[in-house]
């Protein structure tokens, strides 16, 4: 399936035209309301306790981050903001150390653009959060300082607002070849892992944040980093359908 960078591009069938011709493969470009769903779905798949309440997951991707709120019924409000790591890099990002200007600039523009989510999200009574996504996840390796990348300690593991903000001031004024080097992450993520931390924490000029802010707001001191997201999500749909 495709999501958000086949969404915005302008050749986006001449490339599912190509996967098609090239490699026998049958891509589709999904909405990302449908994304959304896939990705809560995937969530309660691999959850480690059941219960009734509503949860937040939220999907910090290339080009977009996901909100989904909902529970074992399944999803009540989801949105997709155009806010991702990769997207902020691009847009503000210039140099390897990163200035204060454009962390603030950073943050003004998320939260111009995501303002009416958090609105929405503040009024539901949202106990748990939980984040899914390459961004949350090396966060989360970063966190416990794994030399090899684990899905087992990943997949359920917990973050708390304190280790964000840590883990945020460390990488923004580390360079590329430093961030290569940080247990924890990977080499390909390196170059847009700051981008993606400012969206997944947030807390830096206190004006505007978006996990830490819904942390605070919601009365919640810790993210729960799932592994499962939407592949998951997709693959128990058509478990579903098939049987």
């Amino acid at each position: 399936m495709g999501t958000s960078a086949l969404r915005d591009s302008k050749n986006s069938k001449e490339f599912v035209e190509l996967a098609k011709k090239e490699a026998n493969v049958d891509v589709e470009i999904i909405t990302g309301d449908r994304e959304s769903n896939l990705g809560f779905l995937g969530v309660l798949e691999g959850l480690e306790s059941e219960n009734s309440e509503e949860i937040l997951v939220i999907d910090i991707g290339g080009g977009s981050t996901e909100f989904i709120v909902g529970d074992k019924d399944g999803v009540a409000f989801c949105k997709s903001e155009n806010v991702g790591a990769l997207r902020l890099t691009e847009k503000f990002f210039e140099n390897e150390i990163v200035s204060d200007e454009e962390l603030k600039a950073t943050i003004d523009f998320i939260n111009q653009t995501i303002q009416g989510t958090i609105d929405i999200v503040k009024s539901r009574n949202v106990k748990k959060l939980v984040g899914i996504g390459g961004t949350v996840t090396s966060v989360s390796a970063i966190n416990q300082k794994l030399e090899v990348y684990s899905m087992e300690k990943v997949h359920n593991s917990k973050i708390c607002k304190k280790e964000l903000d840590e883990i945020l001031q460390m990488l923004k004024n580390m360079t590329l070849e430093d961030k290569k080097r940080l247990k924890g992450l990977q080499p390909k993520r390196a170059d847009i892992i700051t981008a993606g931390v400012v969206i997944l924490e947030g807390k830096i000029s206190r004006i505007v944040q978006i996990y830490a802010n819904i942390m605070e707001k919601l009365e919640i001191n810790e993210i729960i980093v799932s592994e499962y997201d939407n592949l998951e999500g997709l693959m128990c749909q058509i478990a579903k359908k098939m049987s």
